[in-house]
């Protein structure tokens, strides 16, 4: 899947969630030697920010390490319906704590402040 996010006019463009991830990372001398890291802050920011948007279960349906390769993406699926009985189940819970953190923080720091424009910083 290809990605875009525009920046101050400029439209950077992300050929798969494996270069979205690597560009959307921190600067590090390896990802540059390697070739994989972004080219500067706003392409770095770019890329943060569709990582940010992207729903969780992106990640899932996404390949990023190839499943003959990485014995952890061959047992991940299994472990999840051990857990929790479904495939879908574990990350529709986890969007639903992560939801409900949110929400809690919101109520209880906006109640506080008395300022409910702006959601409480994470």
């Amino acid at each position: 899947m290809i990605y875009r996010q525009q920046v101050s006019g400029v439209t950077y463009t992300f050929d798969g969630l494996v270069e979205l991830l690597a560009k959307a990372t921190p600067l590090r001398s390896g990802d540059q030697l390697a070739g994989c890291a972004a080219e500067h802050d706003a392409e770095r920011a770019a890329a943060a920010w569709v990582v940010a948007d992207l729903p969780l279960d992106t990640f899932l349906k996404e390949e990023i390490v190839p499943y003959e390769t990485d014995e952890v993406t061959r047992i991940r699926p299994k472990l999840r319906a051990r857990i929790c009985g479904t495939a879908a189940c574990a990350s529709q819970k986890q969007a639903l704590r992560f939801s409900a953190s949110v929400a809690s923080s919101f109520s209880s720091s906006s109640s506080s402040s008395g300022d409910h424009r702006h959601p409480p910083a994470l």
